[in-house]
């Protein structure tokens, strides 16, 4: 007997039957969520941050790496080290000595050309009179509710570094919608 989903040897070490009519054939690729980002070149970043929101609900939670070609302005990502947040300010930001583990979200303030954007980093505490980004938001693209108020340190703007390193330490959370961010005084 050929060995495959189809058997019983199979149904007996899953316990389940499988989940295909026997004898039909399985189309493969077809629920891969990673083909959004494929199409990102070919579609352009506004599309694909289209199909991203009418996906919502299947597996845009998933997503996790956005490359930066595709980032707009107002997504917010978390993960940044600080370490790096304080290299990439030339000390302004996390300026007490930064422990390897701890991290803070970061804002696109602004697309500049096709590659190129203004970021600053975020902090739960409030410096001085800052923008910031109002509890209970929910996010764009992934439906994440903020949980605490998040001011924007555009004191210390700086741009997208190209080490990867810091790049895939970045988890995409959202976009934040404008009714959601608020002046500072």
């Amino acid at each position: 007997m050929k060995r495959g989903t189809n058997t019983p040897l199979f149904w007996e070490a899953t316990g389940k039957p499988p989940s295909r009519a026997p004898g039909s054939r399985m189309k493969r690729g077809k629920k891969q969520p990673a083909h959004h980002l494929r199409d990102a070149e070919t579609s352009g970043s506004k599309q694909v941050m289209d199909k991203l929101n009418q996906s919502r609900g299947k597996f845009a939670r998933g997503i996790r790496f956005i490359p930066p070609n595709l980032w707009e302005e107002r997504c917010l990502f978390v993960g940044a080290k600080d370490n790096a947040l304080r290299h990439l300010t030339r000390g302004e930001f996390a300026s007490q000595a930064a422990s390897s583990g701890k991290t803070h979200p970061i804002f696109v303030l602004q697309r500049i050309g096709n590659a190129g954007h203004r970021l600053c980093p975020c902090s739960s505490k409030r410096l001085h009179n800052q923008r910031y980004i109002e509890q209970g938001c929910r996010l764009e693209h992934t439906s994440y509710v903020i949980a605490r108020r998040t001011y924007l340190v555009e004191e210390c703007v700086f741009q997208v570094p190209s080490d990867p390193g810091f790049l895939w330490s970045l988890r995409y959370w959202g976009r934040v919608p404008e009714n959601c961010l608020r002046d500072g005084s």
